[in-house]
């Protein structure tokens, strides 16, 4: 007993600072931000959020999956967490939100080329065919616009190939996406785009499931953890690293 009672009482203290972990649902395809490499997430938001939540003393479980999937299973409580989500009306009351945003899209308005020019604002969408990817958020301002033509795709490089084509008007992407898409498409087609520049700016943030008993605990560490990174400008040297644009 002389023994085995230290080592119980050891083993009980180690217990007390054990880590806690989270589940994170990650997107599978949107390089160079969260991505699936040798079936393991990856990308400059895993590796940011990681971070942040390890200089609080949490640990992070990631798993890679369609964003669509990704935000029904932290629904359904298979995921604490989702990664990479905008908060609009329609999200808002469905997760339990961080203050912090971990960054900032800057948003453009991309057309097909014989789309006369106009003001570069989302009134310019106003009756016009948009291309939108599902399960992706997009900001009420523009979901508002008079008689607008949504036109949803399984992936934004899906859609980037019918804007080229003249089959939809108009996209939102961000300054990062536009870049990356614009490398995947041939020559021919990316003649066919027109980038009318930043209309707007979108932030995008860790969601976690309200219904998680931790939850409220979390998003505030991770704010506290975001906050520390961003004030040493840890946030830009791994964007940087990645060659991640937002």
């Amino acid at each position: 007993m002389r023994i085995i009672l230290p080592l119980l009482l050891a083993a009980s203290s180690l217990g007390c600072y054990a880590n806690e972990l989270i589940r994170i649902c990650a997107e599978n395809e949107w390089q160079p931000f969260s991505f699936s490499h040798k079936n393991k997430p990856t990308g400059a938001s895993v590796e940011l959020i990681q971070a942040a939540l390890a200089s609080q003393h949490i640990d992070t479980q990631f798993e890679s999956g369609s964003y669509n999937r990704c935000l029904k299973l932290t629904l359904a409580g298979q995921y604490d967490a989702v990664l990479d989500i905008a908060k609009n009306a329609e999200r808002a009351p469905q997760f339990l939100w961080p203050q912090l945003p971990f960054m900032v899209m800057k948003l453009h308005l991309i057309a097909n080329k014989h789309i006369e020019p106009e003001p570069a604002d989302y009134s310019a969408v106003a009756g016009k065919r948009f291309g939108i990817t599902t399960g992706y958020e997009y900001p009420d301002e523009l979901l508002k616009q008079h008689g607008l033509i949504k036109i949803e795709s399984n992936s934004e490089l899906a859609n980037f190939r019918q804007l080229a084509a003249g089959k939809i008007d108009f996209m939102l992407l961000s300054e990062g996406t536009l870049e990356t898409l614009s490398r995947q498409i041939s020559p021919s087609e990316r003649a066919e785009i027109v980038d009318w520049g930043e209309v707007d700016q979108l932030p995008l943030y860790v969601a976690f499931n309200p219904k998680s008993a931790q939850a409220k605990q979390w998003a505030k560490s991770l704010d506290q953890g975001l906050s520390e990174l961003q004030k040493k400008g840890e946030d830009k040297k791994i964007f940087a690293r990645w060659r991640a644009i937002p």
